[in-house]
């Protein structure tokens, strides 16, 4: 079907009826293919319940290669892509209440091949779709969805992310979600800034269920609650069996993670296998209250530095049975709030803010970690008597082993103790240095230094050691 001299499509009309659902659709099928190459704006219904669909399935192709708005009051704009469907946006720019949802090897995206051109910069906005005046009622809103193997939404010219609304209406929840599962793919790695709902009952969840969503920062403001998960073949399965499946989730932030609202983070793993739920972060992390991290079995990556001042171990931070990987360049410095009990953890009430695994640097990718106590978690902190110091618990029976240092890694202690689980025995790591020496070597092959190494940071202009690390 040949549409390519169209140039808008208004379906903007205002049926006037909150209890009638109205919903126009285009849709190509079983290979066929609607060019509406032309077409530079679509308007969705003015009403919150209707909307315009664009249906793709079984190999089909929408040509909007000219889209470069997608507009709304209240009603949305649903792309709807199966089974191989295709749907190329190489010119978009604007995009408010457009819901995106791809699964069975389906394919959207604003890079288009055969384009040969960087998409233009684009801002997306949800913040029409919230409903109110259904007391004590809970709504949720799918905006961006990927499920299966071979399926991808491309957004990665999208710089930010506008769910900001404000309902009025303390009954309510409205929650927007994104979700990667079961093998899809969300990119998402140009955005800068993410604007969540004002009010706390309200949120914006990133959610990932054995895929892979890629966000370029995650800086959210508001209320916003992040999980990422495997999953496996047998939803029901108590353990794993011989011939299940686990499908990894991953979400990898190519900037920093520092929530300047209310964001909730739950990683977690399937049966003692850390490396089926990964939180990637290649830049920074900064966590204040209230902002909380949860691991459990997962892996954290740290591209940057790891810094927080939570106080409260159990509700607040959690790792003691999960990976945190410092995998950057340069000197990484890594916050550290345990109450230190020497190597009597029987003592300890709680994870004490420590690790399962702490693994310093990658096979032939070399870092500097540097341990520092800079913020009082309410267990003494260096300006105190006692210092705060690192716990290191192993990972139970699969590897009772705190601490793994790559070849060419060093680990800095810098005058804060360390305790890791060692072959299923504690030990005090600042006590293993012979006396007159300052370094060692640690399992792994990389090496334990005592103090600070002559190496500048970025922005350390007096030599303190403090100001960030090389990039």
């Amino acid at each position: 079907m040949d549409l390519s001299s169209v140039t808008s499509i208004n379906a903007g009309f205002n049926d006037g009826d909150g209890d009638d659902y109205n919903i126009q659709q285009i849709t190509a099928s079983y290979g066929g293919k609607i060019d509406l190459s032309g077409v530079e704006t679509i308007t969705a219904p003015s009403g919150l319940w209707d909307h315009i669909d664009f249906i793709l399935s079984e190999d089909a192709v929408i040509d909007l290669k000219s889209l470069n708005m997608l507009t709304s009051a209240r009603g949305y704009t649903l792309f709807d892509v199966t089974n191989g469907g295709t749907l190329y946006m190489p010119s978009l720019e604007d995009a408010r209440q457009v819901v995106f949802d791809l699964d069975a090897g389906a394919t959207v995206s604003v890079d288009d091949p055969d384009d040969g051109k960087d998409p233009p910069p684009a801002t997306y906005s949800s913040t029409g779709l919230w409903a109110s005046a259904y007391h004590s009622h809970t709504r949720y809103w799918p905006l961006f969805k990927a499920s299966g193997a071979g399926t991808k939404l491309d957004l990665s010219s999208v710089t930010s992310i506008n769910a900001g609304f404000n309902d009025g209406d303390g009954d309510d929840y409205n929650i927007q979600q994104i979700t990667a599962s079961y093998g899809g793919k969300i990119d998402l790695s140009g955005v800068e800034t993410i604007t969540a709902p004002v009010r706390m009952e309200d949120r914006l969840d990133f959610m990932v269920e054995g895929g892979l969503l890629v966000l370029g920062n995650l800086n959210t403001e508001g209320s916003s609650k992040v999980t990422v998960t495997g999953i496996a073949s047998d939803l029901e399965m108590v353990h794993l069996e011989p011939g299940d499946v686990v499908i990894a989730g991953e979400l990898l932030v190519k900037g920093n993670l520092n929530p300047g609202g209310h964001t909730d983070i739950t990683v977690t793993g399937i049966e003692s296998n850390p490396e089926t739920a990964t939180l990637d972060v290649e830049g920074d992390i900064i966590l204040n209250n209230p902002n909380t991290l949860i691991l459990s079995e997962a892996t954290l990556k740290v591209g940057g530095d790891l810094q927080f001042s939570f106080t409260d171990e159990e509700e607040e931070f959690k790792a003691a049975d999960s990976i945190v990987h410092f995998d950057g360049s340069g000197c990484q410095l890594l916050e550290v709030g345990g109450l230190d009990v020497d190597v009597y953890v029987e003592y300890l009430p709680n994870d004490n803010f420590g690790f399962g695994q702490l693994i310093v640097g990658q096979e032939a990718e070399p870092t500097i970690v540097r341990l520092r106590d800079s913020v009082d978690n309410g267990n003494g902190f260096e300006c105190h008597t006692e210092k705060e110091v690192l716990y290191l618990f192993g990972l139970g029976e699969s590897d009772p082993n705190g601490l793994f240092i790559h070849p060419g890694s060093t680990l800095m202690l810098d005058g804060v103790n360390l305790y890791a689980l060692r072959n299923g025995v504690w030990v005090h790591i600042n006590s293993l240095f012979p006396e007159g020496e300052d370094e060692i070597t640690y399992d792994g092959g990389g090496s334990i230094q005592k103090g600070c190494p002559n190496v500048k940071l970025a922005g350390d202009v007096d030599g303190s050691g403090q100001g960030g690390h090389p990039r």
